[in-house]
């Protein structure tokens, strides 16, 4: 009995010591595993985390950077549409100062309505101020000094233009107030000569407007046809740039 109680006493020294030896070198290196394995995880949870929001920070920077391309863009083609649109009201407004000058004539004034001749130069008016306000607008977009000369030169010419129209007409409603002076107090064989009178002079003085006209014209419609041409080169270079 004593000897299997010493050999029971060695047995469980033997398995204290084992149990010693290997909770002091395995168990340490098995937790310190563990902790490595753990911190590994962590660490790479909060990389993924990382890599995760910076994915996340470059969609949005990606999507903000493409609405403000399309904005710009949308910008860009607006300004160039309302550039091309502000290039169009320029043709239009100076054609129609230019052509009510040309159109107009004195063929439907006489001595008894000559007082409408009074309203030839406010109409002219009104299609030099539309023309004005069409230019305000161009100039918000135009700064090509070739073409700002070509309009400069052109607007010149066409009010030297109205002031020729303006200045017969004047002269022909004087020639009426004339007319109707002595005639009111001639009598009647007087008065045939008196008509007579008025149709030869009021026709030197339509010949002599119509001679001065045309000069005038030429001067105008040359600019202008330079100026359709700058205009048509200018709307090609914003189309080119559109497309």
């Amino acid at each position: 009995m004593q000897i299997l109680s010493l050999i029971l006493q060695f047995f469980i020294i033997i398995t204290g010591l084992f149990l010693a030896f290997v909770f002091k070198n395995y168990y340490p290196k098995y937790f310190e595993e563990k902790g490595k394995n753990l911190a590994t995880k962590q660490d790479i949870g909060e990389i993924t985390e990382i890599v995760e929001g910076i994915k996340v920070n470059l969609v949005k920077e990606t999507e903000f950077l493409k609405s403000q391309l399309a904005l710009n863009n949308q910008n860009k083609f607006s300004i160039k549409s309302a550039e091309r649109e502000a290039l169009f009201s320029i043709n239009d407004k100076y054609s129609g100062w230019i052509y009510s000058i040309m159109r107009f004539n004195f063929s439907t004034y006489s001595e008894d309505n000559y007082e409408k001749l009074d309203s030839v130069s406010e109409k002219f008016d009104e299609k030099q101020y539309e023309l004005d306000m069409a230019q305000s607008r161009l100039h918000l977009f135009m700064h090509d000094q070739p073409v700002l000369e070509v309009i400069k030169n052109l607007s010149i010419a066409t009010v030297a233009l109205e002031t020729l129209v303006n200045s017969y007409a004047l002269r022909i409603k004087y020639l009426f107030i004339q007319h109707n002076i002595k005639f009111k107090v001639a009598q009647l064989p007087e008065q045939l000569t008196l008509k007579q009178d008025l149709y030869k002079d009021q026709m030197e003085i339509l010949e002599e407007f119509g001679k001065e006209k045309i000069e005038a014209f030429k001067e105008v419609h040359h600019m202008y046809v330079e100026l359709k041409k700058l205009i048509k080169q200018r709307i090609d270079k914003i189309n080119e740039d559109e497309n």
